[in-house]
């Protein structure tokens, strides 16, 4: 399992010894839970299976559009915005990998995929004044 591990300094195997250890005490049974459910996925993905058979990615239909370029347009902004971070609670947030999104019934690559609803911006959209010239560099 740790084949070559000698190769490795100190410092890398104090590293790995501390991730080994966070993984045995925060994953529901452990390391041996984690290698059984690894296996468990690779034997049901080589046998063609989904874990998302029977589900079908909908885009909800919204019943109001706020435009936040004219917050004073609408009275009841405050109220809305309290309300959906109360419901943050009950939301996922996903980093999605590459690829094409056929299986999520989109027909572009994912990462062109929509992120939020409001702006119907894709993920590539948002970047920081940090970021922006890397990433931009980085596609070109």
């Amino acid at each position: 399992c740790f084949a070559n591990l000698e190769k490795h300094s100190n410092e890398e195997r104090a590293k790995l010894t501390e991730q080994v250890l966070r993984l045995e005490s925060t994953y529901p049974g452990g390391i041996e839970a984690y290698y059984q459910n690894c296996l468990e996925c690779l034997k049901k993905s080589q046998e063609g299976a989904s874990p998302f058979e029977g589900f079908k990615p909908v885009v909800p239909v919204l019943n109001e559009t706020v435009e936040f370029e004219n917050k004073d347009k609408f009275e009841h902004t405050d109220s809305l915005e309290a309300l959906g971070m109360e419901e943050l609670k009950y939301t996922v947030f996903v980093l999605i990998a590459g690829g094409l999104g056929e299986r999520l019934g989109y027909p572009g690559i994912k990462v062109q995929m929509p992120f939020e609803l409001v702006s119907e911006e894709c993920f590539l959209n948002y970047s920081s004044d940090d970021t922006h010239d890397k990433t931009v560099k980085l596609l070109e």
